[in-house]
């Protein structure tokens, strides 16, 4: 084979990519879809799956990516997407009823426990904003209580003394659902994606082998070495 054709050859293999590569993210996304109607899950996996690398974060793509896993009988896969997913949009009901249909195909005698209502409000409530919208609030809020305080200490006026611990209980809020928000934009949830996978009577890898986990088992990280 001449050199000529061998580039040729090359170049007709990388053009898919980079015709992909050149697509806008909303092109992409559209492109997901459309495989979906058409049932090509593993097209449509691919495309969300470039969306994810390129930084891209939303309940709407978690909860695709999961039904298309789902529909593929990969559980593990399907229950981590449906998790990332909830912990964007705690309150969402497709996305609970769908996890929840995923869990009952898991063939494991200890379910997950039910998280608790407060938690899920306050998840609920975090995820209103963004973290960098919090994060605003905090910096705004901030200066607010700054100023009220040198206000307070020329004037010593004792009705400002409530607007000031409105204003700091207000901070204190913006910056716990801010790193809650933080936290759930960045938490990864512990499921079992592999067949076979084996629980280990402790942390060491000489530890003796207790029982194989199935797929899509949910699992609480306490503690990791390294």
């Amino acid at each position: 084979m001449s050199r000529h054709r061998l580039l040729w050859l090359i170049g007709l293999l990388w053009l898919p990519w980079c015709i992909e590569a050149a697509r806008t993210p909303d092109e992409v996304w559209q492109a997901a879809m459309e495989a979906f109607d058409q049932r090509q899950w593993e097209d449509g996996i691919r495309y969300l799956d470039s969306l994810e690398k390129a930084g891209w974060c939303a309940p709407e793509l978690f909860f695709n990516m999961g039904n298309a896993w789902l529909e593929q009988g990969e559980v593990g896969e399907a229950i981590l997407y449906y998790r990332r997913a909830q912990l964007w949009a705690p309150r969402n009901e497709a996305i609970r009823h769908n996890l929840e249909l995923a869990r009952s195909r898991v063939n494991y005698p200890n379910p997950p426990l039910p998280e608790f209502f407060l938690t899920r409000w306050w998840k609920g409530m975090a995820n209103q904003l963004s973290a960098t919208a919090w994060a605003v609030h905090v910096v705004i809020l901030a200066w607010v209580l700054l100023a009220l305080g040198v206000v307070w200490y020329r004037t010593r006026r004792a009705a400002l003394t409530r607007w000031m611990a409105l204003a700091a209980v207000l901070w204190i809020l913006s910056l716990a659902a801010g790193a809650t928000r933080y936290r759930l934009e960045t938490a990864h949830p512990d499921v079992v994606v592999l067949r076979g996978t084996l629980a280990r009577v402790g942390a060491s890898e000489e530890a003796p082998e207790r029982t194989p986990l199935p797929e899509g088992v949910e699992l609480r990280r306490i503690d990791q070495i390294g």
